[in-house]
């Protein structure tokens, strides 16, 4: 069932057996106005112009087309979530990214007079928490801005802002930016509850007083580069890169337990990632030692050069900590200490040079094993969707649809004139 209300496109779909599988709400006039700024102007206009000469109707018939395949496409793309249903209103969502944007980013929204955002919310796969994606398109033309926004059961994850033209204007010195940075976390605080930043803006003022890069202490660690190159728009807008790590054990760093932002050349929060609000330390007992873990590992990577012809000439075990992939042991988001076990073949065969075991270091579990190489997929990790497949042939369906009509209309076109003369 496709029904049209406030605004919103609401897909509902039920599988055979009458249980719900698609929920979602699309903001049918913003993805439009995106798909008429970025696309349609610049792009398509000259390619259906010269396919079908100056007629207008064509031309606008065309371009119908291609949005409705957008939004189609749009649709399928989210069935490939499981259980799509709305973790929160839309409302909920895009007024968090608007106060985000407005007292965390540091973005003059008064600028931009259409805020209506795109919102798409998703049960994900082997978990049961709730994603929440918010996109919203700032100004058009050459000034273009995309901010995009992530939350997982209500809290936010991560947030970028995309120039989609010209760099950002003004230019801000290092203090200048960090102060940014130390203001942005500082009301990132205050409004979304997120206590566990404490800690991060003592240690952005030892930065900006101290004006070293790094500063540690026995909790955390904070890491600050700079870029020195401003060839691509990237370096633009992540000038000042930030990541504060929390210590696990009052030792470990891993980027599952740290907060990431960027700051522009011109003073914009152009990208923040928080996984301290979403990821927690699940484990962290470490019960299998080092030697243990390459006896346990170490024979899937001899079975499989036994079996291929392959000499092992290296390996090692690292401690890692990593999150519960696929939901192995209940939730993806919990984190857990893992030895990854690393062996280098003597050649590189079809594609494999080594192989690969992840286990879990508190209770000596194998997590994942397969070969590894330079040429395409290790082994074992192809996927039998068919989902994919689906995607492409409904693109070759639409390009062949275009073609047929481009066809017809040239040959309508020419016989039409031939009579006239």
């Amino acid at each position: 069932m496709i029904l049209y209300q406030d605004e919103w496109l609401v897909v509902n779909l039920k599988n055979a057996q009458g249980e719900p599988c698609i929920e979602k709400h699309i903001d049918v006039k913003n993805l439009y106005q995106m798909w008429r700024n970025l696309f349609m102007p610049r792009t398509l206009s000259a390619l259906f112009r010269s396919s079908f000469g100056s007629s207008r109707t064509v031309s606008r018939i065309c371009y119908v087309t291609m949005f409705l395949f957008i939004l189609l496409l749009n649709i399928f793309l989210s069935s490939r979530c499981v259980n799509y249903v709305f973790a929160s209103t839309p409302l909920d969502a895009g007024e968090q990214t608007r106060t985000f944007l407005k007292s965390v980013a540091g973005l003059n929204l008064s600028t931009y007079p259409d805020l209506s955002p795109s919102i798409a919310s998703s049960r994900m796969m082997h978990s049961q928490h709730m994603r929440t994606d918010v996109r919203i398109l700032l100004g058009s033309g050459s000034h273009a801005l995309e901010a995009s926004t992530t939350y997982v059961d209500n809290k936010l994850w991560n947030y970028k802002l995309t120039t989609l033209g010209e760099p950002l204007d003004g230019e801000k010195a290092l203090s200048e930016c960090l102060e940014v940075a130390k203001g942005a976390i500082g009301r990132y605080q205050d409004l979304f509850n997120a206590s566990h930043t404490n800690g991060l803006v003592g240690m952005l003022s030892d930065a900006i007083r101290s004006q070293n890069s790094t500063i540690e202490n026995g909790d955390a660690l904070l890491n600050i580069s700079r870029r020195q190159d401003f060839s691509t728009l990237l370096d633009y807008e992540r000038y000042i890169t930030i990541q504060w790590y929390k210590k696990i054990n009052g030792e470990f760093i891993s980027p599952l337990q740290s907060i990431w932002l960027s700051i522009s050349k011109s003073g914009l929060v152009t990208g923040f990632m928080d996984n301290l609000a979403t990821h927690y330390i699940a484990s962290s007992r470490i019960n299998v030692s080092e030697g243990q873990a390459m006896n346990i590992s170490r024979p899937y990577a001899e079975a499989y050069a036994a079996e291929h012809g392959q000499e092992i000439v290296g390996a090692g075990v690292t401690l890692q900590w990593q999150y519960d992939r696929d939901s192995q042991r209940g939730d993806d988001f919990a984190i857990y200490p893992t030895w990854v076990f690393e062996a280098t073949y003597s050649e590189i065969v079809q594609g494999i040079n080594g192989y690969s075991v992840v286990l879990w270091a508190d209770n000596g579990e194998v997590a994942a094993h397969s070969s590894i190489g330079w040429i395409g997929m290790p082994e074992g990790t192809g996927s039998t969707d068919t989902e994919y497949l689906w995607g492409f042939l409904c693109i070759a369906l639409v390009v062949l649809a275009l073609t047929g009509l481009t066809t017809f209309l040239r040959r309508k076109n020419s016989g039409g004139r031939g009579i006239s003369r």
